[in-house]
């Protein structure tokens, strides 16, 4: 029950790009709940979106670098993807308040945030294992 609770059984059986996708599905429905004019469906479309999103955002920032580059490098490449999200942390916010200041809905920033996270999505059917692509060294 312990390795269910630390997510542990979840990321030891499932392939990297299928978590990413239903994270990025996730932020689209999330997004969704941004647009859509319904306040009840607004209400439960951004809970689910985020709820599960987050958790998965969570998992996957633990589970991608090491899996995908190894232990070697693993600080360097942390802390450049943790400046990025810090970075990314900050335009988020910057440009839902302004697009709520300049049209006083959510939605225009919430259409471009939908399309970014479907595109995403369907490029994470692409996302492969480099050191799985990359070819063995030869003894020559």
């Amino acid at each position: 029950m312990d390795r269910l609770i630390r997510g542990s059984l979840v990321r030891d059986r499932r392939v990297v790009r299928d978590l990413l996708w239903v994270m990025q599905m996730r932020i689209a429905v999330g997004a969704t709940g941004l647009v859509v004019p319904h306040a009840g469906a607004r209400f439960w479309l951004i809970v689910a979106g985020n709820g599960l999103c987050g958790g998965l955002f969570g998992l996957l920032l633990q589970v991608t670098w090491p899996r995908f580059f190894g232990r070697l490098h693993l600080g360097a490449i942390s802390g450049m993807n943790m400046s990025l999200v810090v970075f990314a942390s900050a335009i988020g916010p910057f440009a839902y308040s302004q697009a709520f200041d300049t049209t006083g809905s959510y939605a225009w920033a919430g259409w471009p945030t939908l399309g970014i996270a479907v595109m995403l999505a369907g490029c994470a059917f692409w996302a492969r294992n480099p050191q799985r692509a990359a070819p063995a060294p030869s003894d020559e």
